[in-house]
């Protein structure tokens, strides 16, 4: 599977918990939009979830988004030695 940087970005910022489009493209930098079709990819990959919530749309990882996330972080940690 390839991940974009946006998608990776995405996958990092949803690491510490459930955000809105809007939240994860402040965190990252990107615009909403953007940030929202990438999601919808992610969704189909089964990379992310999301709940309807009062405040709106909350998007999370699921357990295979996580393993992802955090085995990227692994990677790139690794690869200082």
């Amino acid at each position: 599977m390839y991940l974009t940087d946006t998608k990776r970005a995405i996958l990092r910022a949803l690491r510490h918990g459930a955000l809105d489009q809007f939240q994860i493209a402040a965190d990252i930098t990107e615009a909403p939009f953007l940030v929202n079709a990438e999601l919808q990819g992610l969704k189909r990959e089964q990379l992310v979830k999301f709940e309807y919530t009062r405040s709106g749309r909350e998007w999370n990882l699921t357990d295979r988004g996580a393993r992802i996330a955090w085995s990227n972080e692994q990677l790139e940690l690794g690869g200082n030695r």
